[in-house]
């Protein structure tokens, strides 16, 4: 089976790992020539420097030949281009990475069809559904849960953040979201129409955590942009006996740190993202 990976960046990376154990022959493309020595240089797969934006130069790859492209570049309109062609041109299976928050499930679903696309998935809401189902699998929130509104604070307004603000809302769960950039704040406040508590401040400053009540706090979750403030502040909230800490982490080495300091419930949207993909097309296959 021939796949075809457009872009290679984090994402793009961890779905070679996913994939890269199999029999499958994997093709990576490229435009950045940077990245395209480094896949040469660190995976065991063909990587061309090509645009997967031009239909030139994917009909010059034999994109035809594909039987899943896969693409995930840090532009959504990119991904959806480059997929609406490979199926033009022949490949028999799509795959897209959109990263926009603002898109409903309806709309995502239209979008998939409109393009012809076979799965189309966020990183972002991906992490957000794993650390949902993390909370609400928690046996003191579901004791809680018939008692009072199990009480939520979320460290950064990212767009994890903001998903998993909107699927705990709907749980009926009291969210407060911190967030240190205070134009932001006001914008995901208003994004998320009074559901959530948004709060403007820095997260990582004690007094404001016990302001807002940490030590009451069901669940903790880290979502900054910035590995080692999320590990330091989940390992906070658990000297507080807070019952749920879950930690957002981009890099295998400070996953690896976190166990070290006892903060086990780690998610990586690159991970979860190339689990995915992988557990789709050997769904697909079998």
């Amino acid at each position: 089976m021939k796949i075809f990976i457009v872009g290679c960046g984090k994402i793009g990376s961890s779905i070679i790992d996913a994939i890269g154990d199999t029999d499958h022959d994997i093709v990576v493309l490229e435009r950045d020539e940077a990245k395209v020595q480094r896949i040469i240089e660190t995976k065991d797969v063909l990587a061309l420097c090509v645009d997967g934006t031009d239909f030139r130069e994917l009909k010059g790859a034999s994109i035809d030949k594909a039987d899943w492209v896969i693409a995930t570049t840090n532009s959504d309109e990119s991904n959806l281009l480059t997929c609406f062609l490979a199926k033009n041109y022949g490949a028999k299976h799509t795959i897209c990475q959109v990263r926009r928050h603002e898109y409903s499930k309806s709309e995502m679903d239209k979008i998939k069809s409109d393009f012809g696309i076979d799965m189309l998935y966020s990183p972002d809401l991906l992490a957000a559904e794993a650390m949902f189902d993390m909370i609400d699998c928690h046996e003191h929130l579901r004791s809680h849960r018939f008692k009072r509104n199990p009480r939520i604070m979320l460290m950064g307004a990212s767009k994890i953040g903001i998903h998993l603000a909107r699927l705990l809302s709907e749980l009926s769960c009291s969210v407060k979201l911190i967030e240190l950039d205070k134009e932001r704040a006001y914008d995901v406040s208003a994004d998320l129409n009074g559901a959530v508590d948004v709060i403007y401040g820095d997260g990582t400053e004690k007094n404001l955590l016990f302001e807002e009540g940490i030590h009451e706090a069901d669940a903790f979750v880290a979502l900054t942009g910035i590995d080692e403030e999320n590990l330091l502040m989940s390992v906070f909230a658990q000297s507080h006996n807070v019952p749920r800490v879950i930690a957002k982490v981009d890099r295998n080495v400070f996953s690896r740190l976190g166990s070290v300091l006892g903060v086990t419930e780690l998610v990586s949207p690159m991970i979860v993202s190339a689990e995915a993909v992988r557990a789709f097309i050997f769904d697909q296959e079998h």
